[in-house]
């Protein structure tokens, strides 16, 4: 009988261990906190998306996107809907180069209203704003679900931008 409870005991303990050492529950990104999010040091080459620099204007980038994760997001980013979860979207596309974790806080003191990824295929190293540097930009409710998506590059479509971010988040664009 109690060799019984050693051939149950022994493998149930060595899973149970295995599951605490490497957590497969765990996500990527905790409510509140930032995320892990891309190194300018892993850089691509190429960009696979059109700039929409002015004519004639000189462009230089401090950062471009690895082709790989290029490539995943104009295939993953079609398929993005409202109430995606947050480590879904992370799984798909992921780490972003930008984590804003208070998107749509007016104060400090409020409430998270909810959260920003800011994949940028490129960015120019400029300090002022900047419309041109291709980039999808995905808003996420208090909860962790997708709420909108924007890009300004026509291959990743607009999910829910307009007058529908505005409503939920108070933001003028």
């Amino acid at each position: 009988m109690k060799r019984n409870h050693l051939y149950i005991g022994i493998p149930v303990l060595f899973c149970l261990v295995v599951l605490f050492v490497f957590r497969p529950w765990k996500t990527h990104a905790e409510p509140g906190k930032a995320g892990p999010v891309a190194s300018a040091e892993q850089q691509g080459k190429q960009l696979l998306v059109a700039d929409r620099a002015p004519a004639g204007s000189q462009i230089t980038y401090e950062f471009i996107m690895p082709e790989d994760q290029q490539k995943r997001i104009l295939k993953e980013g079609t398929k993005l809907k409202v109430g995606d979860d947050l480590n879904s979207v992370l799984d798909r596309l992921g780490k972003p180069l930008k984590d804003n974790v208070d998107y749509g806080k007016k104060d400090s003191s409020e409430p998270q209203h909810g959260r920003a990824l800011s994949y940028y295929f490129a960015k120019r190293s400029l300090t002022g704003a900047n419309d041109f540097d291709p980039l999808v930009f995905i808003v996420f409710d208090e909860k962790g679900k997708l709420f909108a998506v924007t890009a300004n590059f026509s291959e990743i479509p607009e999910v829910n931008w307009g007058a529908g971010i505005t409503a939920q988040f108070g933001i003028v664009h």
